[in-house]
């Protein structure tokens, strides 16, 4: 497990911290990251999702022998949004048409680390990268591939975080796993924006 963080490590046996140094954006700050490690394949999720469940890794594994298999760009593990087309091959994976919106998401997913990089450009937000590397990707010849509406190989929570402030659903999480959360250090939104946010956003993934 890679953590990749700025400035600040963590501690566990289990998680390498890679550190970028002082922020820049969060592109540049990614590619740096990327750059020492060393996989032909990752598995990315953002640092504010919150598994709400253990993760399926027999399915996990078979999704990543898939994508190797397709020589895949990606294969996304949430369909938000889902797939245009299911595969020939494999009626429970569809495929990302070219040109189709968000066909580069952040949501989590199965990444070709090197094809990952060659999205990402110096400067860019993640919602550049979504818009602007979707936009990239529709020259490259790498099928993007998605699990099928309604299935959860990472049962997620995103995002937890949002405009600086804590999601009060992502706060009952927390609680519930016993993390300790300093909300003096940072706000949790309000009932009302709370309830705007759900009403505008079409992708949230409760």
């Amino acid at each position: 497990i890679y953590l990749c963080a700025n400035e600040v490590e963590y501690s566990h046996p289990k998680v390498k911290t890679i550190l970028a140094g002082k922020y820049i954006s969060w592109a540049t700050d990614c590619i740096k990251c990327l750059r020492k490690i060393k996989t032909k394949y990752i598995i990315f999720l953002q640092e504010d999702f919150l598994l709400q469940k253990p993760v399926n890794t027999k399915r996990l594994l078979e999704l990543v022998s898939y994508t190797e298999k397709r020589k895949a760009a990606c294969l996304r593990l949430y369909p938000s949004p889902p797939p245009n087309k299911v595969c020939e091959d494999n009626p429970e994976i569809g495929e990302i048409n070219k040109g189709a919106l968000y066909r580069v998401s952040l949501q989590a997913a199965i990444w070709n680390r090197k094809i990952f990089l060659s999205l990402l450009r110096d400067g860019e937000s993640p919602w550049d990268m979504e818009y602007y590397g979707s936009l990239r990707s529709n020259s490259l010849s790498s099928p993007f591939l998605s699990v099928l509406k309604g299935e959860r190989v990472i049962d997620y929570f995103s995002t937890a975080v949002v405009q600086g402030e804590w999601v009060r659903r992502a706060v009952k999480i927390c609680e519930r796993e016993g993390i300790l959360i300093d909300k003096n250090r940072r706000k949790v939104e309000s009932w009302f924006r709370q309830a705007k946010r759900e009403l505008l956003d079409p992708f949230v993934i409760n």
